[in-house]
């Protein structure tokens, strides 16, 4: 009788261990009935001009009678005023979503994928504390995404959408608006980014957005071709657009 209700009771724990995990594997299933994995974050890459030092100017020294050095020394120069409006404007966005890297994402339903995490600005940055809140959501059947990043200052502003847009599946191609200050969120640049060819070709464009500014509609962009012997170009028009940062 005894080894009778020590089978019982074994045979009844085993059955509430195994009602209880399947009752959280369809707890499980529900809370993501698709079974799907969160998106690709979008790359950092695609929120900085990869500008480096202008090099080959001592080359064209003694070239000045058809121009090529003053072209040279003119793109040279707009092009560091375009790259320092767009670190001015980019720098504390592209920092705050390298953090969503070292985090894991949350299914939150309709498709959709959270990041939430705590961020401090570094000093250069203003050091405020920030909880940033990065949704990524499939908005159809190719694996598209559109992605929301919202910033609360603790003891400051709340949700403020720091930049939104879409990516394609891979991360390879994105359009993304970056918004200019919570006392002021309206777009700052629109960002075109698209990698082809095995990512043997970049192109990479900020467009000023401000609305009203005299300069909306005036764009920089680079393009990478490591198929090519001259595989780095920068182009643009028109004046950069006017400062803005979160700080």
């Amino acid at each position: 009788m005894k080894n009778l209700l020590k089978s019982s009771a074994l045979f009844f724990a085993l059955f509430v261990c195994v009602l209880m995990n399947q009752s959280c594997e369809m707890e499980q299933q529900m809370d993501n009935p698709e079974g799907l994995a969160a998106p690709k974050l979008p790359t950092t890459e695609m929120f900085m001009l990869p500008v480096a030092k202008f090099e080959g100017a001592e080359d064209l020294d003694g070239k000045t009678n058809d121009g090529t050095f003053a072209n040279f020394v003119h793109a040279g120069v707009n092009l560091l005023v375009w790259h320092t409006a767009v670190v001015l404007n980019m720098a504390a966005p592209t920092a705050a979503l390298a953090g969503a890297f070292n985090q894991d994402a949350e299914y939150i339903g309709n498709s959709t994928f959270e990041w939430a995490y705590d961020y401090q600005a570094p000093p250069n940055l203003g050091g405020q504390n920030f909880n940033i809140a990065l949704s990524g959501q499939y908005v159809n059947a190719t694996g598209e995404v559109k992605w929301i990043m919202r910033a609360s200052q603790v003891g400051g502003f709340s949700d403020f959408i720091w930049f939104e847009g879409q990516t394609t599946s891979d991360g390879k191609s994105a359009a993304i608006t970056v918004n200019a200050h919570p006392n002021n969120p309206a777009p700052v640049f629109e960002i075109d980014y698209d990698k082809t060819n095995g990512d043997q070709q970049v192109l990479l464009r900020f467009t000023n957005a401000i609305p009203g500014d005299a300069a909306n509609g005036n764009y920089v962009e680079y393009r990478a071709d490591n198929t090519a012997n001259l595989n780095r170009a920068f182009d643009g028009s028109g004046r950069e657009p006017a400062r803005n940062s979160i700080q």
